[in-house]
């Protein structure tokens, strides 16, 4: 099992094909302590990781990000699926 993956500065709809190759779904924790650029589709490859982790009865747990994942998140009525842990 993964304990946390290290995403990229750029998290938008052009840089999500590539992390599904990734063992994202062992995954404990997402870092986006790197994230610069983030977009729906990030913020939707985020929400797939944390319904399959409460599926499995586990935390989603996300370090650091940017102001635009808090903003997102809340928008879309989603902040409540992940744990937060300051950077």
């Amino acid at each position: 099992m993964t304990d946390r993956i290290e995403l990229p500065a750029i998290l938008t709809r052009e840089a999500i094909p590539g992390l599904w190759s990734q063992p994202w779904a062992e995954c404990v924790s997402m870092d986006l302590r790197q994230v610069t650029e983030l977009d729906s589709a990030g913020v939707g490859f985020l929400v797939h990781w944390a319904a399959e982790r409460r599926r499995r009865n586990c935390s989603a747990t996300v370090i650091g990000g940017p102001e635009t994942f808090d903003n997102l998140t809340a928008i879309y009525g989603v902040s409540e699926l992940f744990s937060r842990q300051s950077d």
